[in-house]
This record gives C-alpha cells, structure tokens and sequence, in this order.
C-alpha cells in the first residue's frame, strides 16, 4: 500500500525503463503519463513483510483495497490511538478516493489500474493529486509485490512527483526540501502499509480458522 510507496532528481520519461520496471507504469494510461512525461522526483522504497504470498494475492485483489486500507489501519492502533488521516469514497466514483491527512490538507487519490495478481508478481498504479506547504503537487504511485520464500512477500514502490508550483521547483527543490519531504512521507506511507498488511493478514487467518471444516 501501498504502500511505501507510496517518493533521486530525474526526467521521469516512461520509454526508458527497462524490463525490471513496473508493467503498469510502461503502459499509455493517460492519467500516469501526464505525470511521467515531467521533470519529476523520483522515490524507491523496497523490503518484505511477513506474508505468505497467497495472503497477499487475496488482498492484492481486493476489489476495493483503499477502503480496506483505512479500516485495518484503525483496527490495528493500539488502544486510545486514533488514525490521523481518513480515506473517504469520492460519491459516484468506483476508482477515485479523497484523502485527508492529519493537517487537514486534501488530496484525491485515483486507481488508475492494476496487474494480476498472477503466480509470481501483482501491481497496482496510483496517482494521487493535492495541496502542501509548497503548492500543489501530482504524483504517480507503483507498487509492485511477488513472493519471497516460504512466509514471505517483497515490495517496491515507485513514486514521481512533480510539484507545479515553477518558482517552488527551482528554488526548494534545489535546497532538496521538496526531495527530503516526499522521502519522508514515503518512510511514514511504509509503515502504515506494513501495518495495514499485518491486520489484514490476521483477519484473513482468523476467519480461516473459524470455516467448518
């Protein structure tokens, strides 16, 4: 969720990515490639979580995983935490979910596709537009997985963005203030994934066992 997805200063240009790139990122949706044509920062974060990989197909294919996502992450806080951001449906919408974070800054989110999941791999691709300290931003998410040994799942999420704000990009982006902000907003997206993936994985254990057998 991913997603740590979920963020190196380089011409994001989709055609030059080789084979070990994400299949969604190198595919003409158009909602990525507004995005992926810009001069945008770019964000990997890679690691494994404890889940086998047939637990994380099931939540890979989850036909509506963000609003998944703000449930398990509720349910995992310990007692007397509260969730600082909330993940609400866009009315009339089957891809498109309004995020807002603990400042009460807006974002939307939108699903843009996925791949799988299949045998050896799953993707999802993210863009995600909205409102910071340095003005309005757009960002493209891809979050792939594939299993890594018994009891074992790998990630990496892909994350460009492009902060529209012109005078914004060439002054504090070159102090690498925008770079630093998206690095840790990526750090704090891995650990909610990690977290969100755990519940689910819990709930999916416990509702195995409690099946007739």
């Amino acid at each position: 969720m991913c997603v740590a997805l979920l963020m190196c200063v380089v011409a994001a240009q989709a055609n030059d990515y080789t084979n070990g790139t994400a299949k969604l990122v190198v595919t003409n949706y158009p909602q990525a490639r507004e995005v992926l044509r810009k001069n945008c920062i770019v964000v990997t974060s890679t690691g494994q979580i404890a889940v086998a990989w047939a637990a994380a197909q099931g939540m890979l294919a989850r036909p509506r995983l963000l609003d998944d996502i703000q449930r398990a992450y509720t349910a995992s806080l310990a007692p007397g935490k509260h969730c600082g951001f909330t993940i609400t449906p866009k009315p009339a919408s089957s891809n498109v979910w309004l995020y807002v974070n603990v400042d009460k800054e807006p974002s939307e989110i939108i699903e843009v596709a996925r791949y799988g999941p299949e045998p050896d791999c799953g993707e999802i691709l993210f863009r995600v537009d909205g409102e910071r300290f340095f003005g309005h931003f757009q960002v493209v998410l891809a979050l792939r997985t594939r299993p890594d040994g018994v009891g074992w799942t790998s990630y990496q999420a892909d994350l460009w963005a492009y902060p529209e704000n012109g005078f914004i990009r060439f002054f504090v982006r070159n102090l690498g203030l925008i770079e630093r902000f998206f690095r840790k907003k990526t750090g704090e997206i891995e650990k909610i994934v990690r977290a969100v993936v755990l519940q689910l994985n819990r709930e999916q254990l416990v509702s195995m066992a409690a099946e007739p057998t």
